[in-house]
């Protein structure tokens, strides 16, 4: 009978502890206000250093890039041959922005990609903006509970190009992105 008990409760007790099979399986990266899991602004761009908190779910590749003429660190971590998470920063820096495309990943606040924007905004004024440059027209809204973290809306919208669709429109589109940046 006592055994019975223990087979009972040890799954309750097991659930909040760290070294858990719930947790240990369970994904666990998740967009917060410090960044993903435990990458965020302290840690070095660098492949070891993402690899640690990755587990080696993914497999990365980096390279450069530049903006506003100055030169970006980029590691992107792969599942096979699709990009989930874009880790980029400045040159031998640190992890200042964190793109994630990856449905296992979502924010602390039970964001995930594939949530509808009336789900977690009832307007997009004040919040939303569109994407400059972004020839498929998404917009990109910053999280209510942090200004650190955003989501990427992606949907249809047949109207003028230069213009953010109405909430109306939005009410359907999709989280596609979940991005974090250090500096917003």
């Amino acid at each position: 009978m006592k055994f019975r008990r223990l087979f009972l409760v040890l799954p309750l007790m097991l659930a909040g502890c760290a070294w858990s099979p719930f947790n240990m399986f369970s994904g666990g990266l998740k967009m917060s206000d410090s960044g993903l899991g435990g990458i965020g602004a302290s840690t070095a761009l660098q492949e070891d250093a993402l690899n640690s908190t990755l587990d080696g779910r993914y497999t990365l590749r980096n390279g450069m890039q530049t903006s506003n003429g100055k030169v970006i660190d980029v590691y992107i971590a792969l599942n096979g041959d699709n990009e989930k998470i874009i880790f980029s920063g400045p040159a031998k820096g640190d992890v200042d922005k964190i793109e994630s495309v990856d449905v296992e990943i979502g924010s602390e606040w039970g964001v995930n990609i594939g949530a509808e924007f009336a789900s977690i905004y009832e307007k997009a004024f004040e919040a939303c903006h569109k994407i400059s440059g972004d020839v498929d027209g998404n917009i990109e809204c910053r999280a209510p509970e942090s200004a650190k973290v955003s989501y990427v809306f992606s949907g249809n919208w047949n109207g003028p190009a230069e213009l953010m669709p109405s909430d109306a429109v939005l009410k359907n589109w999709k989280v596609s992105k979940i991005i974090w940046r250090d500096k917003p």
